[in-house]
């Protein structure tokens, strides 16, 4: 699952490399594939910890049935889509 790094600077894979909101923007941060997370959320889901390409440990959310379930998502045509 992609994240949005800080200052809208771009796409990441890494929790340690997203950015945090305090403005919500309704119709854009929640458009059509965006899905703004607040952190009680954030908390309930299944996270998986690897090294990246420099030795550093970084936390993703993991592709899981599970999360899927909280996020209110399914796949769809080999993508996820909100349900």
């Amino acid at each position: 699952m992609t994240l949005w790094r800080a200052d809208n600077s771009g796409y990441t894979l890494w929790l340690e490399q997203s950015g945090q909101y305090d403005d919500y923007i309704r119709d854009y941060h929640d458009s059509e594939g965006n899905l703004p997370l607040n952190q009680d959320t954030l908390n309930k889901l299944y996270l998986t910890k690897r090294y990246n390409e420099f030795g550093e440990p970084v936390t993703f959310i993991s592709n899981t049935s599970h999360n899927h379930k909280i996020l209110g998502v399914k796949y769809s045509k080999m993508k996820l889509v909100k349900l």
